[in-house]
């Protein structure tokens, strides 16, 4: 991810949108039509989200997720 950053950190949001016509639809979601998350308009490709996805299975986000929604203890501080 640290080398990704490094790649991205100077690309402007601009070049992002001249590369890619689709990007609002491809990193924007609505929900029930009452809510919408736009990340378009961040320093995010498709590659940036395969890297995110492959850092949350390598340290079983879904698993820290699970545990946090069943009421185990995750804060061990």
């Amino acid at each position: 991810l640290q080398k990704h950053f490094d790649e991205m950190k100077d690309v402007t949001i601009r070049e992002l949108f001249a590369k890619d016509s689709d990007r609002f639809s491809k990193f924007s979601a609505t929900f029930d039509d009452l809510m919408l998350v736009d990340f378009s308009k961040n320093r995010i490709t498709e590659e940036t989200l395969a890297k995110l996805q492959d850092l949350a299975k390598e340290t079983d986000l879904a698993g820290a997720i699970k545990s946090m929604f069943s009421g185990e203890k995750i804060n061990r501080t």
